[in-house]
């Protein structure tokens, strides 16, 4: 739940390191493995009973997912989202 953060580390020839940080709120982390399974929005709607327009509302920000939109995504896209570690 909430926001995931990223740390890299840039190497560039002939330059001291450079510190990246990247932070992922829980709408972006949807948008980010859905992606990664490479799945439109639409097939990922059909796979959880869902509408497209509900999951771009869930990946804008503008709606908050149930708990049952959490589990079956959640499952679909095989990651962790808005369930934590070990539980």
């Amino acid at each position: 739940m909430g926001i995931l953060r990223a740390f890299f580390v840039v190497h560039l020839p002939g330059r001291e390191q450079a510190h990246l940080s990247i932070s992922l709120n829980d709408a972006e982390q949807l948008a980010v493995a859905r992606r990664r399974k490479k799945l439109s929005q639409g097939q990922l709607a059909e796979l959880i009973g869902s509408y497209q327009t509900r999951i771009s509302r869930l990946e804008n920000s503008r709606n908050k997912p149930t708990a049952e939109e959490q589990i079956l995504i959640e499952k679909v896209l095989e990651t962790s989202i808005w369930s934590t570690a070990g539980s």
